[in-house]
């Protein structure tokens, strides 16, 4: 089935998450071709004020409800399992080699019990692959994205765990902060932790197949990187229960403390989201 739905094109056009109608796809560039790239902090703005127009739509709106399919915590702990099952001994990333998949598999479905399914709140129309690569810009602003194929409504951490990555490979991981700060809202970090290590245990299903509403090229496939190498680990700070006052975004990983700035480089403090076991 190919993304978004016919009925939701107009939807997302009107918004301006979709290229108009009928234009040339040789018109745009990506958010991640260089010229872009040269002021990175703009265009991750651009990305960032998107996909909140995106987990802003009303979710319950006729042709929304219906048409598009609904992903939750456990529908991602069978698709883990399952990618599990296929290849337990595929590489991982090093901040989770410590343990093996079937270990990391048992974390993420604790952690899926432990947490609950996300509040009304932050259940949204997740685009499923957001990042640089799937904007789509003209003449210096965005027009929409493309690649919908893994389109659904879910969590939105589930898109904020994506973009995470995907930045963080892309420009560095002090950039999101501004993404953060633009987006409008934190995300929560156990939530943030657990859906990093659903798209670690995913691995290739995670990228999941690419639909374009305007017909550019897709995205390279190794447009993310592994999730859970985006902040080197840090024992500055006290440890907190929440985001510090002044910070914007703290991203942690497995048994990691996740170093956390403002956007003026002052004192990192330490966080942990508490999704992980301790160390035997």
């Amino acid at each position: 089935m190919s993304y978004p739905p016919a009925g939701l094109v107009d939807l997302l056009r009107s918004a301006g998450l979709a290229s108009p109608e009928g234009a040339d796809p040789a018109a745009f560039e990506r958010a991640d071709a260089k010229e872009y790239l040269f002021d990175p902090e703009r265009t991750v703005a651009m990305l960032a004020e998107r996909l909140g127009v995106l987990h802003a739509l009303e979710v319950h709106s006729p042709g929304l409800a219906d048409d598009v399919p609904h992903v939750s915590m456990r529908d991602v702990v069978a698709d883990a399992a399952r990618a599990t099952a296929a290849a337990p001994d595929a590489p991982l990333d090093a901040a989770y080699s410590h343990m093996d998949r079937p270990a990391l598999l048992e974390v993420l479905d604790l952690g899926a019990d432990r947490l609950g399914e996300a509040g009304d709140g932050d259940v949204v129309l997740t685009h499923g692959s957001p990042s640089l690569g799937t904007l789509l810009c003209s003449l210096g602003s965005a027009v929409g994205f493309t690649c919908w194929d893994d389109m659904a409504i879910a969590d939105r951490h589930r898109d904020l765990a994506r973009v995470a990555s995907s930045l963080s490979g892309t420009v560095g991981p002090m950039i999101l902060p501004v993404f953060f700060e633009h987006y409008g809202r934190h995300p929560g970090l156990a939530r943030l932790d657990w859906w990093l290590l659903a798209e670690q245990l995913l691995g290739p299903l995670a990228l999941g197949d690419e639909s374009d509403v305007s017909g550019a090229p897709a995205r390279a496939a190794d447009d993310r990187r592994p999730p859970a190498a985006l902040t080197p680990p840090s024992a500055d700070g006290p440890a907190t229960a929440g985001h510090p006052p002044g910070v914007h975004m703290c991203l942690v990983g497995p048994h990691r403390v996740g170093q956390v700035r403002d956007r003026h480089g002052s004192r990192p403090h330490a966080h942990r989201s508490g999704l992980y076991p301790p160390r035997s």
